[in-house]
């Protein structure tokens, strides 16, 4: 164990306060990513708070979700051998 390195324990939720200062994102920006279900959210009490997991995957380089799929059929190429 000598020689390793503690690894520093990360918190399981955040207040909305710290999630301002940790992301560098606005207080907008951030209730968007509440409400569309990006960032997980529980109540204790009247106070909500955020996993710190679900912002971590969401800032952090290739962890972010993947870009929505168009939706309906693809689109036909054009017919260029007339």
């Amino acid at each position: 164990m000598f020689g390793r390195a503690k690894q520093e324990a990360q918190p399981l939720t955040i207040t909305v306060k710290q999630a301002l200062e940790l992301s560098g994102l606005g207080l907008t920006k951030l209730y968007e990513l509440i409400n569309s279900g990006e960032l997980e959210t529980v109540f204790v009490g009247r106070r909500r708070l955020i996993t710190y997991r679900s912002l971590s995957r969401r800032l952090l380089p290739g962890t972010a979700p993947e870009a929505p799929r168009g939706r309906g059929r693809p689109r036909k190429s054009p017919n260029l051998s007339k």
